[in-house]
């Protein structure tokens, strides 16, 4: 039996690395139903081309509404799935306001990023600057909602490049 309208739906992007290992990205999103697919897919699309503009690693799969696997070759650019954004997002307004959740974007091509200047925090990115991350924030914003099932949307509160090159 499927979720019902008004509840949260899981989206998930699977990226291969220059290592042949897969990494996945997830959050959740609003139900599809036939009132709001042709929105919530144009949402998740744009969500998948603003992840795969930050991302070095080669898309394999998405998942939200269907599935769908990609022919891919292994990527010779440095891409490893270790290397992750870390977004920290919460609910602002309402009954649970507050509350935080995090995910991971993997592949994370950190040319992209800039860094907070703090000498205590070397990881933590400007989520101001870059035209990548903006799309991806403005995206991720307009599809995602809070994954405990209120239905409440979240905005991002925090970025961080996590994991380790050698």
């Amino acid at each position: 039996m499927g979720l019902a309208p008004g509840t949260r739906q899981k989206g998930s992007i699977s990226y291969r690395d220059a290592g042949n290992e897969i990494g996945v990205f997830s959050c959740y999103g609003a139900v599809i139903t036939d009132v709001n697919y042709t929105a919530q897919a144009a949402l998740w699309a744009t969500v998948l081309s603003t992840a795969d503009a930050l991302t070095l690693g080669a898309r394999v799969k998405d998942v939200y509404n269907d599935t769908t696997t990609y022919a891919t070759t292994q990527p010779t650019n440095g891409a490893a799935r270790e290397i992750k954004l870390l977004i920290q997002y919460q609910i602002d307004s309402g009954a649970n306001a507050g509350a935080r959740w995090t995910t991971t974007l993997p592949t994370l091509d950190t040319t992209l990023v800039s860094y907070v200047i703090n000498v205590n925090a070397k990881d933590v990115v400007d989520p101001s600057v870059g035209a990548a991350l903006l799309a991806f924030i403005a995206a991720f914003e307009a599809f995602a909602i809070d994954p405990a099932g209120s239905g409440e949307p979240v905005s991002i509160v925090g970025l961080k490049v996590v994991g380790r090159s050698n």
